[in-house]
């Protein structure tokens, strides 16, 4: 458990570097600006909000290496980080495409360890 979680750290600190704040966008697809993206328009208040899954914060980043070494819906979270921009801007679709080396490279060792450890549990039982 402690080295599987040493492992997710490291790896979220990473993630964090790549990626910390930049899963952002608007609550209005068609706006793609932090600045565009705070006023009221027919009565409907638009948000600049993160993407479920980010890298924001410590927490939420082994939150979400868990998720991938999980492999649940891995695909759309990679996507997403490979859309991401910047801090004050929205997603632009394929803006780091080197990233998927990372995601797989996570996925392939965070998940190896998971399995180890559940697999481990059950057969030490």
């Amino acid at each position: 458990g402690v080295l599987a979680l040493g492992v997710f750290t490291i790896f979220g600190v990473l993630f964090m570097q790549l990626l910390g704040g930049k899963m952002n966008s608007c609550s209005d697809p068609l706006i793609i600006n932090y600045i565009d993206c705070d006023d009221l328009v027919d009565g409907v208040k638009r948000d600049w909000v993160a993407y479920p899954v980010n890298f924001d914060w410590i927490l939420p980043a082994i939150q979400s290496v868990f998720v991938l070494a999980t492999q649940d819906d891995w695909p759309n979270h990679m996507l997403a980080g490979i859309d991401a921009t910047d801090t004050r801007t929205g997603p632009f679709q394929n803006k780091q495409p080197g990233l998927v080396i990372f995601y797989i490279a996570t996925i392939l060792l965070a998940g190896y360890l998971v399995v180890n450890i559940f697999v481990g549990v059950f057969v030490d039982c």
